[in-house]
């Protein structure tokens, strides 16, 4: 979640920002706090992805802030 919320500053060019986290040591009811994904099956059909993770949110972040 650091990641993802660094990420989504820095594409916003916010600057001082202060992370505040209220969901204690484990996040919220149901929250998983890792997990990976195994593409291994889509893959072997020839299937590849076009982007990676970070790149993946990157773009994610920038497509929801050209909606708004």
């Amino acid at each position: 979640m650091n990641e993802i919320a660094r990420m989504v500053v820095e594409e916003m060019g916010l600057k001082d920002v202060t992370f505040r986290y209220t969901g204690g040591e484990r996040g919220w009811k149901g929250d998983v706090p890792r997990f990976q994904f195994d593409i291994s099956k889509i893959r072997s059909l020839g299937w590849e992805p076009k982007y990676n993770s970070d790149d993946a949110v990157r773009k994610a972040i920038k497509d929801l802030l050209e909606e708004i």
